[in-house]
């Protein structure tokens, strides 16, 4: 292991951290529960199938019928997810020579690859592996938002989705860039934006995120009502190593993580498409 110096290690610590506290939405709509340890590899999972109604009796007499709860069991691989980087070997004596901070952009900019590729495995899927918008249980096909009074329109056909499959608000909503900016348009002759409106009429929060391309979002459960979740390997951090000679001693450092979405029931999440 490389010799850094705490302040060293606390500025490529701190530059690590940041893109994931500023830009990571999965794990604002998912409820995330870890870290498990690096060596866990897969996680199991049990898909909840529908079962039959209650019944209401008025007499003494209570005839129960009976269900066996059908659940799909498996497992969900833990992927990891990793990118490296280098801090050049004078790079790092010419801060310790000059008293100045490490220059530390390259596991900044490791740090927001790793994000971005976990948001997108979360939010969409990846590597094969579905994430909320591909296992959607439900579907919306809007019409353009540029439009604004098709907004309101694509959100009440999404909710009415999930309601018909039980999934009562309230709700998160994830948009794509395009799609976020059209709720900062005001509502008729009102100086409300249609990002209250629609906030009113979900009853959660609503995210952008640039892993969604221009159109689609999604519309989904709340994470507390349990519907999905993601078990977290590894958090997202920095590991270093000096390298040998030949690599003339430069810091090569892996900024890595393991998680993975797994969803119980997929009639919690609505796809939102068509918006553009």
């Amino acid at each position: 292991m490389v010799l850094l110096t705490e302040q060293e290690y606390k500025f490529i610590d701190t530059a690590v951290q940041e893109p994931p506290r500023q830009m990571l939405i999965g794990r604002r709509v998912v409820r995330t529960f870890g870290p498990l340890g690096e060596g866990v590899l897969s996680v199991e999972w049990n898909k909840i199938s529908d079962v039959g109604a209650a019944e209401l009796f008025r007499s003494q007499k209570i005839t129960l019928s009976e269900d066996i709860i059908d659940k799909t069991v498996g497992s969900l691989d833990m992927p990891a997810i990793a990118r490296g980087f280098r801090i050049p070997r004078r790079t790092l004596e010419a801060s310790r020579r000059m008293g100045t901070p490490l220059d530390v952009v390259s596991s900044r900019s490791a740090s927001y690859q790793v994000s971005l590729l976990e948001d997108t495995l979360v939010l969409k899927g990846s590597g094969g592996i579905n994430g909320l918008y591909e296992g959607a249980g439900n579907t919306k096909a809007g019409a353009d938002w540029a439009t604004a009074t098709n907004i309101p329109l694509t959100i009440s056909g999404a909710i009415a989705e999930l309601k018909a499959d039980n999934i009562f608000p309230p709700y998160n909503l994830v948009l794509a860039s395009e799609q976020y900016e059209y709720l900062f348009a005001t509502v008729g002759t009102t100086a409300d934006y249609y990002l209250d409106l629609i906030k009113r009429r979900i009853g959660g929060d609503i995210f952008e995120s640039p892993v969604f391309t221009a159109g689609t979002g999604i519309l989904l459960a709340l994470p507390s009502a349990g519907f999905f979740d993601l078990p977290l390997g590894v958090d997202i951090h920095a590991e270093l190593e000096e390298l040998p000679l030949n690599e003339f001693k430069d810091l090569y450092g892996v900024v890595w993580g393991a998680i993975t979405p797994r969803i119980r029931e997929s009639n919690a999440i609505c796809t939102l498409t068509g918006l553009t």
